[in-house]
C-alpha cells in the first residue's frame, strides 16, 4: 500500500509513531527496522528501541489513512499528529494548518 498514514506502536509501553510515507508502507517498515542497526538513527522509532529496549509491533503498523497525493498525505498526517498526540513523532507536523 502506498501513499499511506500509518502508526506504529511499542509492545512494551504506550508509546506510539505516527508518520506517512509514498511509497509501500512494507518498505517503510523495513527502513524503520534496518535504522536499528545503523550507526546513526534516522528513525524515531528505532531509537526508542535501542534506548529503552523495547519491541515495536513491526507486524502490526496499522494505515491510518490512504492519500491521493503526497500532499494528501501530509495533511492527513498533520490532522492525526494534531489529534493523537503521539510520543515518538518528533515533528509537530508534516504540514503548516492556517486557521481562517
Amino acid at each position: 500500500m502506498s501513499r499511506a498514514v500509518y502508526e506504529a506502536s511499542c509492545w512494551d509501553c504506550q508509546e506510539f509513531y505516527i508518520g506517512k510515507t509514498k511509497r509501500k508502507l512494507h518498505d517503510r517498515e523495513t527502513e524503520h527496522f534496518k535504522s536499528i542497526t545503523s550507526s546513526n538513527h534516522s528513525s524515531a522509532i528505532a531509537d526508542h528501541v535501542t534506548s529503552t529496549g523495547h519491541n515495536m509491533k513491526w507486524d502490526h503498523f496499522e494505515n491510518l489513512a490512504r492519500g491521493q497525493s503526497d500532499t494528501h498525505c501530509k495533511i492527513k498526517e498533520t490532522l492525526l499528529i494534531r489529534d493523537l498526540q503521539p510520543s515518538l513523532t518528533e515533528n509537530v507536523s508534516s504540514e503548516k494548518l492556517y486557521v481562517f
